[in-house]
């Protein structure tokens, strides 16, 4: 996780509105997703709650590079070049 110096606090919004709680934007050095990395991906970081039992999340910008493919029953996520 980047130092708290360069984290962006901001409020998160999704289809449900507002979060209750605030969440930090900022971009890990490297993400390794199996024999891939990913260079300054952009990342937003939650406190742990009750209800988050996660750290954080990566969204488009992290996986634009790819081709996603989401395997439901075999609970899996295909990644390719």
């Amino acid at each position: 996780m980047p130092a708290d110096k360069d984290l962006t606090a901001s409020v998160e919004c999704g289809i449900a509105g507002s979060a209750k709680e605030s969440a930090r934007f900022g971009r890990l050095e490297t993400l390794q997703l199996g024999g891939f990395q990913v260079s300054s991906p952009l990342t937003v970081f939650y406190e742990r709650s009750a209800e988050r039992w996660y750290d954080g999340l990566l969204g488009t910008p992290a996986l634009l590079r790819f081709k996603v493919t989401l395997d439901c029953s075999g609970k899996r996520l295909i990644l390719e070049e």
